[in-house]
């Protein structure tokens, strides 16, 4: 079979954020099995040029980091709706994010089969937006089109793909709930590295992007002032890309530096990281720290579970809540209990109280530990791959 991936960052030239890494692990592993697999990505440095990458098929495409007007999008699905006439996959996987493959979820639907991974706590949630203007407004919609137009719909949560069912008036169960996977052999190859910096002392870790729309950074900022009373010499580490993010008027790095006050001595930022250099310092983190407050998935999460690394997320912001707890999660136990903390998102008083259990009681760190050393197998890539190829072959027989 023949598989294309159409995603802006893929790995390792723009490795921004989930869906990069959602298609690069994905990607490698169909290859492995034998498929033909293409990605149609973007190059923000190199120009356009093409690379097989261990059997993957890399069709990058000079851009600019960030899409402005309109038009920047419809060039964007012009280069994805060319390429595709001239590859000619069987199946196409497009997230609804940005809308790349609005044209061809217009255009196509009798050439190959086309599917749409749901990405965004927004574009079809009907959740409001930090910032909302008719550009958005207008992508949104195309990524509804799109959707709309698609011959399955992949979401990588339950709880996220019910709101969407609710929202857009789809027969419930509709949406296919494929997790995110991780590359277990990958993760314990990155948990026996050295980490890239030297931290004196035990430090709580937030990797990902530093962006104020859904991570709930002021939050944790906040939570920080009552833990560094109790731990005065604990360090933060934020380890990801922090431009061009603001919080309330500033830079999100100077927000978070103001919020500190005395303690502005004990962050540490890192700036963007190759993946290879970051997971190894979530891995040797005493904690990993990810407050978001609407979520569809949580990459992070699953990493850090991965990586053996005891997490305090949010159970009531879509995915951390299942990949953690199980909440939501139709295949979990009912007596399972979380392999983390869970606190409400938006609470920085409960994340506060939950870091510290976390550093003051070793009992609960060993029996997190055991927990998500088994829960982690949920979210195995080989496992993920297996409904994937399923879904694709049925979406094929279709045509």
């Amino acid at each position: 079979m023949h598989i294309c991936f159409v995603s802006t960052p893929y790995l390792p030239d723009t490795s921004v954020g989930g869906t990069g890494t959602y298609a690069y692990t994905a990607a490698r592993i169909l290859a492995r099995r034998g498929h033909r697999v293409s990605v149609i990505s973007v190059s923000w440095t190199g120009g356009e040029h093409f690379v097989l990458d261990q059997g993957v098929e890399v069709w990058r495409f000079s851009e600019n980091i960030w899409r402005k007007t309109i038009r920047d999008y419809m060039r964007r699905n012009q280069q994805v709706w060319q390429k595709l006439q001239e590859i000619k996959p069987d199946v196409v996987q497009v997230a609804e994010y940005e809308a790349e493959g609005f044209i061809t979820a217009l255009l196509a639907r009798r050439k190959f089969g086309l599917i749409t991974r749901l990405t965004c706590p927004y574009t079809l949630t009907g959740a409001p937006r930090p910032k909302t203007d008719w550009r958005r407004k207008t992508i949104d919609q195309m990524a509804y089109q799109q959707a709309k137009h698609s011959h399955a719909l992949i979401s990588p949560s339950y709880s996220h793909a019910a709101v969407i069912e609710q929202n857009c008036h789809l027969k419930p169960g509709s949406i296919n709930r494929i997790y995110n996977s991780v590359n277990l052999e990958e993760m314990e190859t990155f948990r026996n590295l050295p980490a890239p910096l030297k931290i004196d002392g035990p430090y709580l870790i937030f990797f990902g992007r530093l962006s104020p729309e859904h991570k709930g950074l002021e939050y944790l900022a906040e939570a920080l002032l009552t833990v560094w009373a109790k731990f005065p010499y604990l360090k933060m580490v934020y380890a990801g890309k922090n431009e061009p993010y603001q919080l309330k008027g500033l830079p999100i790095q100077k927000y978070l530096e103001q919020a500190a006050g005395k303690y502005k001595s004990n962050l540490i930022f890192t700036g963007h990281l190759p993946r290879a250099k970051v997971l190894p310092l979530v891995a040797k983190a005493s904690l990993a720290v990810l407050p978001s407050t609407s979520e569809p998935f949580g990459f992070v999460c699953a990493e850090a579970l991965a990586l053996g690394v005891p997490i305090i997320t949010t159970g009531d912001s879509g995915g951390p809540g299942e990949i953690i707890g199980g909440l939501n999660d139709n295949q979990v136990e009912p007596d399972s209990v979380p392999a983390g903390w869970l606190v409400p998102h938006s609470n920085s008083s409960a994340l506060a109280s939950a870091i510290i259990e976390a550093l003051t009681d070793p009992e609960a760190i060993r029996q997190v530990k055991e927990r998500a050393s088994r829960r982690k197998y949920r979210f195995d890539a080989e496992i993920m791959i297996d409904r994937l190829e399923a879904l694709y072959q049925e979406v094929c027989e279709k045509i």
